[in-house]
């Protein structure tokens, strides 16, 4: 029996290293979806597309590397789901700003919602990242980060009752009414055509709103304080 023709040798990591090249390859497309869709949005936008892939490129060495690091951290995430009981994956080191969206243990103890907190920690530092690294006017820069603030924020697995484990908590505590509270306040913003971030009978002119002219009196970092001209001596 004449032996079997040899397997061509292949080089794992000469294979790693292309996997990873045509992934990088692919961060103008994604970028062009991601970040371009977003500053279309801002009035006067005049870095869009095709413009906002060409201010990221103008340092593709930055771009390798976020997106290498963005790869790492994902691949480490998943390794971590498949580990023996009792192993540790070796991670990236999470922000030192604590985070009060995930202050709740669950997030951390339960496997399934410490991967979506993880999983969304490095996919908001992977945009904001690519986005710091693009070269444009700082003014469209500080625009553009504002609103991808926003984008990010909503996007966080806190927001939606599936993927919060406080939520899921507070339902099973109450039998469901804290759900059906939830339903309730959703049904009369839908019907009053906003989304309420206050009870609207809290406020009443002269008590605690003010309608006459006003001017800013001081401003810092974090507020402004306003003095309202009276309406009376």
């Amino acid at each position: 029996m004449s032996p079997s023709t040899p397997r061509a040798n292949r080089d794992p990591a000469s294979s790693d290293l292309k996997d990873m090249t045509d992934r990088l390859g692919e961060t103008p497309l994604l970028l062009d979806r991601l970040l371009g869709g977003i500053l279309s949005r801002l009035p006067d936008s005049g870095l869009m597309g095709q413009d906002l892939v060409q201010a990221l490129m103008a340092r593709p060495e930055r771009v390798a590397e976020i997106q290498a690091r963005y790869y790492r951290e994902h691949l480490a995430l998943w390794a971590g789901l498949v580990l023996a009981e009792g192993a540790t994956p070796q991670l990236t080191p999470e922000r030192t700003q604590p985070d009060a969206r995930f202050d709740s243990p669950e997030w951390r103890t339960l496997p399934w919602f410490d991967y979506l907190r993880r999983s969304y920690l490095i996919n908001a530092r992977w945009l904001t990242d690519l986005l710091d690294s693009a070269q444009m006017p700082s003014q469209k820069k500080r625009r553009a980060a504002f609103v991808l603030r926003q984008y990010l924020d909503a996007m966080a697995p806190s927001n939606f009752a599936a993927t919060n484990p406080e939520v899921i908590r507070l339902a099973a505590h109450s039998n469901g009414a804290s759900l059906a509270l939830g339903l309730k306040h959703l049904s009369e913003d839908v019907s009053s055509g906003r989304m309420r971030m206050s009870a609207e009978g809290a406020f009443e002119i002269g008590r605690n709103l003010a309608v006459t002219p006003g001017a800013v009196v001081y401003r810092n970092a974090i507020a402004e304080l306003i003095q309202y001209k009276p309406s009376t001596e």
